[in-house]
């Protein structure tokens, strides 16, 4: 008992130290005998106790997608970082997703639309460098940072027609079915709860032909999460 309230405090206190991180590192390198504070300590340095649960689960959607391995892209759409071994400017090229600190172009979007993205899909473009991919019945756009033909942070906003009526009902446009359907996948806040939202397909000719009524072709997913788990699981391939 003793020794378990021991582990506990212990815990409590990695977590709510500051420099925690710094401490563990030494603290790591020390012999004791207790194991189990030796492997608390090495998981706290490498950031596992600190990692929250939505990059934790955006990291695993990741990897099992490059696991998996993403449809082959012609080489103007994929920018170097992004390449698996080497091919022609001209090839279509074998890529993956690749982590980064950070995406300096995610602040000033975010800026642009009414309405916050839902935790996970911010955790992927945040964290993340993509080239466009399909997962089940969704193209989503690419995240590179370069003007490549489905960059995010341009086509959101690409179609004068169509993006503003998108924007001002609270959809946020961030793939389509595929490449060559014009209908648009978006994120639907008027139904957010809990930092999630419904991912629907919306009719394009409705808005650009009917005055811009929104039509719902598709609920795609009951939110950002569910998607995720199920490509995940396997129930959505690429």
């Amino acid at each position: 008992m003793a020794m378990l309230e021991t582990h506990s405090n212990i815990t409590q206190i990695l977590y709510k130290t500051a420099a925690v991180q710094a401490s563990v590192k030494r603290l790591d390198g020390c012999q004791h005998d207790r194991p189990w504070l030796g492997l608390l300590c090495s998981q706290v340095y490498a950031g596992r106790y600190f990692m929250d649960s939505t990059d934790r689960l955006i990291d695993r959607f990741v990897e099992v997608l490059n696991s998996r391995g993403l449809e082959p892209l012609p080489g103007e759409e994929v920018p170097l970082a992004l390449r698996i071994g080497e091919s022609a400017p001209a090839d279509w090229v074998d890529w993956k997703i690749c982590p980064v600190p950070s995406n300096s172009w995610i602040a000033a979007l975010e800026e642009k639309v009414p309405h916050p993205f839902p935790k996970l899909y911010r955790s992927l473009i945040t964290r993340y460098r993509f080239a466009e991919f399909e997962v089940g019945p969704i193209m989503f756009f690419a995240n590179t940072g370069q003007d490549v033909f489905h960059e995010l942070r341009n086509r959101m906003f690409i179609d004068p027609h169509l993006s503003p009526v998108l924007l001002k009902h609270g959809l946020l446009h961030f793939g389509q079915p595929f490449a060559g359907n014009y209908d648009s996948v978006c994120f639907d806040t008027r139904r957010a709860s809990n930092g999630d939202a419904p991912i629907v397909c919306i009719d394009h000719e409705d808005i650009l032909i009917r005055n811009g009524r929104i039509t719902i072709v598709e609920e795609i997913a009951p939110s950002c999460r569910n998607f995720v788990e199920r490509a995940i699981d396997g129930e959505l391939t690429t």
